[in-house]
């Protein structure tokens, strides 16, 4: 959570907040990393969207911030682990980053003895980025006419992207029908939902299992836009298999924290706002006619005689 959040959610000036954070942050700090850790969890975040970038560091077996470090380089990472005590890296058993190679070796020059484990969030966003290439050409029409995208696969790239155990029966059949039209859209779904099976399997072989019911649907040569993500697959094949011998850890710490606070709740009192009463005058509840307004003698009068003097008046024109 931010500072600013902090303020309006506490209605506290920002100097007051800030003062606080400077005093205790190197104490707390201090506090956190004397707690043996076993599983460390590094990650980017912006401070400034592509204008400041920070490494992250979490404590996975706690929640807690252990760092927030400048840049999300390699010497940003290997910085704050060499700065550590020798007994608490040794302490480290497993490391969660993303794809970053820049993260990949100072885990290795820093960590050796640890596991490294590749994020299950950023290997599903690559998976899904080779079927979303399937899916872009698939609905392209190339014959020159316009709309240049079918309308049908482009209204259903949501659904597209899910896993199949999360589909309704509704759901399914829309799909249905779509891959019935489009059979080269149905091959790239199968292959992105055995690639979902690295991480539904129950164990390492079972992963390896949905892996080759991929590869089978890759020779077929019907989807050639997963070629780089078949060579990413092999780059980092040991850190995404270990995610099943390492008790399967993930980044989920680090991106709930990423997450906008909510919006405080209030302890004001709710009035009760009781329901409309009926109009008294509605015919159904009318039992008596209302009495006409007593007319004014003296204003019935006086209309008399101003109709007569405007009678009087027309008379004499003609």
């Amino acid at each position: 959570m931010s500072i600013r959040a902090v303020v309006r959610r506490h209605g506290v000036h920002w100097t007051v907040i800030m003062t606080l954070v400077r005093a205790w942050s190197p104490l707390i700090a201090v506090q956190r990393r004397s707690q043996r850790c076993k599983v460390l969890l590094v990650d980017e975040t912006s401070m400034r969207k592509r204008h400041r970038y920070v490494t992250v560091i979490l404590n996975g077996d706690t929640g807690h911030t252990l760092a927030m470090v400048e840049h999300r380089s390699s010497a940003a990472l290997t910085g704050f682990l060499m700065s550590q005590p020798h007994r608490w890296r040794r302490g480290v058993k497993v490391v969660v980053s993303d794809g970053s190679a820049a993260y990949k070796s100072s885990i290795g020059a820093c960590l050796p003895h640890a596991r490294h484990v590749l994020d299950r969030f950023g290997v599903i966003r690559w998976f899904c980025a080779g079927f979303g290439a399937v899916r872009r050409d698939t609905q392209r029409i190339h014959d020159g006419t316009k709309p240049v995208a079918g309308p049908q696969v482009f209204r259903a790239r949501f659904l597209l992207a899910r896993r199949g155990d999360t589909l309704t029966d509704t759901d399914q059949a829309r799909l249905d029908k779509l891959f019935d039209a489009h059979p080269r859209l149905k091959t790239g779904w199968q292959a992105l939902q055995e690639l979902h099976g690295l991480y539904l399997a129950e164990d390492h072989d079972g992963a390896l299992e949905a892996l080759d019911r991929f590869c089978d649907l890759y020779k077929t040569g019907e989807l050639p836009e997963f070629g780089n993500i078949v060579d990413t697959i092999i780059a980092w094949s040991d850190e995404i298999l270990a995610w099943h011998h390492t008790g399967r850890p993930s980044n989920g710490r680090i991106k709930a924290h990423q997450q906008p606070p909510p919006n405080p709740t209030t302890n004001r009192p709710r009035l009760h706002q009781p329901h409309q009463l009926p109009s008294p005058r509605t015919p159904d509840n009318m039992t008596t006619q209302p009495t006409p307004a007593t007319p004014n003698p003296t204003l019935t009068r006086k209309a008399k005689l101003l109709s007569s003097e405007h009678s009087n008046a027309m008379v004499g024109n003609r």
